[in-house]
């Protein structure tokens, strides 16, 4: 990190419990209805809310199952608290670690799922394969501190 804490790295390595509370939720994108040549239509625009005020809690050693049908939002909020959405939209709400407020900067380097249809090196160890993808995702820690996450998930 750039000479901030690390709420999320101090929290796996001294072996504690840790709590996640995400509060309030909110994913909203808005786009133009037309195309750029039609400038009475480009300039008017469809808004979605995609997510309304999900909120939740859980704890180290819990196990949370996200349900619903197709399109309902799940990997959207997925996306919201792992830091993957970008600037595609407006997205509104709070999430804490062991009661201490994240940054939207700090998602990224907090959270983290595995895609449905993930590619894994056969090859590869488990370890090995936790290393390559730390190394990918955490570009901004060092070979050390990936090395410590890694052992602590292993």
């Amino acid at each position: 990190m750039d000479g901030g804490e690390d709420p999320c790295g101090e929290i796996s390595e001294n072996g504690s419990s840790c709590s996640i509370s995400v509060h309030s939720i909110s994913y909203t994108v808005s786009e133009r209805t037309g195309p750029w040549w039609d400038v009475q239509s480009y300039y008017k625009k469809w808004t979605r809310q995609i997510l309304r005020d999900v909120s939740f809690y859980m704890e180290s050693g819990q196990i949370m199952a996200i349900l619903g049908n197709s399109g309902s939002g799940k990997t959207t909020l997925l996306d919201a608290i792992s830091g993957r959405i970008g600037h595609k939209g407006t997205l509104l709400g709070e999430i804490y670690v062991n009661g201490s407020q994240l940054k939207k900067e700090q998602f990224k380097d907090c959270f983290s799922y595995v895609l449905q249809h993930d590619n894994l090196l056969p090859y590869l160890t488990v370890r090995e394969t936790l290393t390559y993808t730390a190394m990918l995702s955490l570009q901004r820690h060092s070979k050390e501190a990936i090395r410590k996450k890694v052992s602590v998930t292993v």
